[in-house]
């Protein structure tokens, strides 16, 4: 292992390796293009109830909040729009005696329209599972 290290070339195939690992680094929500979120939907398609949901901004604090979502139902609000710069969340709920928090960024796509507004969607399935994703508001 010692020669390996000691050819020539393997200064070259660290460095290949390093490029190619940071090349792969997440953006920071001030590199990230905002875009306007003017909505929060919940939906519930586990087979128990969601209970006390809360999704926190944790740079301002502000939150939604929705105290049951029953099997196969929504809750949901709109709200002025703002915007959003793929920030940290907190989602808390609990479901089948269970309780659960996290942290998280919702992803923007790369394909998101700089004046388009966007509803963030929680969807809650089965055994403190979940998905988080931006949808397209119809109306502008």
């Amino acid at each position: 292992m010692k020669q390996f290290l000691s050819q020539p070339w393997a200064g070259c195939f660290s460095l290949m390796l390093l490029v190619t690992a940071s090349g792969c680094k997440t953006l920071l929500p001030s590199q990230v293009t905002p875009i306007y979120v003017a909505g929060l939907t919940f939906q519930n398609v586990a087979n128990s109830d969601a209970l006390n949901v809360k999704l926190r901004v944790l740079t301002t604090n502000g939150q939604v909040a929705c105290n049951k979502i029953e099997v196969n139902s929504t809750c949901g609000t709109g709200f002025p729009a703002k915007y959003y710069q793929a920030g940290e969340l907190e989602l808390s709920w609990q479901m089948a005696g269970r309780s659960y928090a996290e942290h998280f960024v919702i992803p923007i796509p790369t394909d998101a329209e700089k004046n388009q507004r966007y509803t963030a969607v929680v969807l809650f399935t089965n055994n403190g599972q979940y998905d988080v994703r931006l949808t397209k508001n119809n109306i502008l």
